[in-house]
């Protein structure tokens, strides 16, 4: 869940890609909860998840993202 994800996303400081395609249940809340987490994300899959361009709209704040899918 986004919940449990946004308390790992911590403890991986160098984590530079999250694949999370297929995962149905992760929407725009579970997102907003790992946003901070995400600050060193280079690459994010959210196809298949219930995220919609709302969610997509708050990815702005990754400053090192470069890949979306």
């Amino acid at each position: 869940t986004g919940a449990a994800l946004s308390q790992l996303l911590p403890c991986l400081p160098d984590l530079t890609s999250l694949d999370l395609l297929h995962h149905f249940d992760f929407d725009n809340a579970q997102l907003q909860l790992c946003l901070p987490g995400l600050a060193g994300i280079v690459s994010l899959d959210l196809r298949g998840t219930a995220v919609t361009d709302t969610g997509v709209g708050s990815l702005a704040s990754l400053r090192r993202l470069r890949r979306l899918l």
